[in-house]
C-alpha cells in the first residue's frame, strides 16, 4: 500500500506541474493579445468602444489565471509537504538484478545433469523487492530471443548472482522444454523457472544437451547443522582453527571486518559446519569478528546454537550451528 499511495502522489505532482505550465502558457498568450490589442488601440481611429471592451476581458482573464496558477502552486506546495511527512524517505528501490544471498544451490552435476534447490522465501522476498518493475528486471537478468533453427528459446546473457544464474542457466544456453513443454514467449518461460514447483529443465549447451534438476526446500539443508561434538570435545577444537586462518584483515561489501578462510583441514572444525577456503566470516551470533577475537567468541558462544555469517563468491550466507549433548 505505501509503494501504491506513493506512486499515486508521484503522478497527482506531475500532473499538476503540468496544468501549472500549461496555465503559465494561457497567461502569456493572453498578455500577448492584450498588448497587441493596446497596440490596436493607438494605431486604429475606429472600433474604440470594442476594442476598450476586449481589452477589459482580457484584463479579467489575466487575473483569473493568474490566481487559479496561484491555487494551483499552493496546493502543490501542500502535496510536497503531505508526500514527505508519509513516504519518510521512501524512495522508489533501485532494480535489483543481482541477489547478495543464495536464493539456489548447485548441490551436485554428474555427466550432463546438474542438481539445484531453491529456497521460495529467498526467491519470493526478491519479487516482492522488485514488485514495481518486476517484469523489466526479469528481463534484463535474462534476455531472450527464440531461436527457430533449434526451436528453443536462447539465452543472450544472464547477470551474474541473477535468480537465473544461481539456478545454473548459462549465456547461449538454448532452452528446449521445461517440464516437457516447450516455450515460445520469454515471459512465460521467466515466470515458469520461478515458480515454485519442482520441475526439470532440458536445455543445449555447447551442442550438448543437458538438463538441469530443479528442487525447493522452505529450508536450506546448509544453514543448520548438528555437529556430533560434547562441549568440551568443541572447546577443545577451537584454538586448532588459528591455522585455518588468514592474518590479513579483510573487509566485506558493507565495510565490516571479517575473517578469511585458508586452506581449511577436512577435519578441522569449519569443514564440519560446511564452510569453505576463502570463505569470509563477517558475523558471530550478530556481532563483528576479526582475526584477533573469532576464537574467542567461538568459545563464549559455544553454550548456544551458533550463528555464523559468511560471505562466499560475493553472496551472504549465514550457517546454525548446535552441538549433541
Amino acid at each position: 500500500m505505501k509503494k501504491t499511495y506513493t506512486i499515486i502522489h508521484m503522478s497527482l505532482l506531475v500532473i499538476m506541474m503540468l496544468a501549472i505550465g500549461f496555465l503559465a502558457i494561457q497567461v502569456s498568450e493572453l498578455d500577448n493579445q492584450y498588448f497587441s490589442e493596446l497596440a490596436k488601440k493607438q494605431n486604429s481611429p475606429t472600433s474604440d468602444g470594442f476594442v476598450a471592451n476586449k481589452i477589459q476581458n482580457l484584463e479579467k482573464s489575466v487575473v483569473e489565471q493568474s490566481q487559479t496558477i496561484k491555487e494551483l502552486k499552493n496546493q502543490l506546495a501542500v502535496l510536497s509537504t503531505t508526500n514527505n511527512k508519509t513516504t519518510n524517505s521512501q524512495y522508489m528501490p533501485a532494480p535489483e538484478y543481482a541477489l547478495n544471498e543464495a536464493a539456489f544451490t548447485t548441490t551436485e552435476q554428474v555427466g550432463n545433469s546438474i542438481n539445484t534447490i531453491g529456497y521460495p522465501n529467498k526467491i519470493s522476498a526478491w519479487q516482492e523487492r522488485n514488485e514495481l518493475f518486476l517484469e523489466h528486471v526479469m528481463k534484463k537478468a535474462i534476455p531472450f530471443e527464440y531461436n527457430r533453427s533449434k526451436k528453443a528459446i536462447h539465452v543472450l546473457d544472464v547477470v551474474a548472482n541473477s535468480v537465473f544464474h544461481q539456478m545454473g542457466l548459462q549465456k547461449d544456453d538454448n532452452i528446449l522444454r521445461v517440464d516437457g513443454k516447450p516455450y515460445f514467449r520469454g515471459m512465460e518461460l521467466r515466470h515458469k523457472l520461478l515458480e515454485p514447483k519442482n520441475k526439470k529443465i532440458s536445455l543445449l549447451r555447447d551442442g550438448k544437451r543437458m538438463t538441469i534438476n530443479v528442487s525447493f526446500s522452505k529450508t536450506d539443508p546448509n544453514n543448520s547443522i548438528l555437529l556430533k561434538l560434547t562441549q568440551e570435545e568443541f572447546e577443545s577444537n577451537i584454538d586448532s582453527l588459528k591455522t585455518d586462518l588468514d592474518t590479513t584483515p579483510v573487509f566485506d561489501q558493507a565495510s565490516n571486518q571479517g575473517v578469511k578462510l585458508l586452506n581449511i583441514n577436512p577435519e578441522s572444525l569449519f569443514s564440519l559446519m560446511r564452510l569453505k577456503s576463502q570463505d569470509v566470516i563477517t558475523e558471530i551470533n550478530g556481532e563483528p569478528v576479526t582475526n584477533d577475537n573469532i576464537i574467542q567468541k567461538l568459545k563464549t558462544s559455544a553454550n548456544n546454537v551458533l550463528e555464523i555469517s559468511y560471505m562466499r563468491n560475493e553472496l551472504n550466507d549465514k550457517v546454525s550451528v548446535s552441538l549433541s549433548n
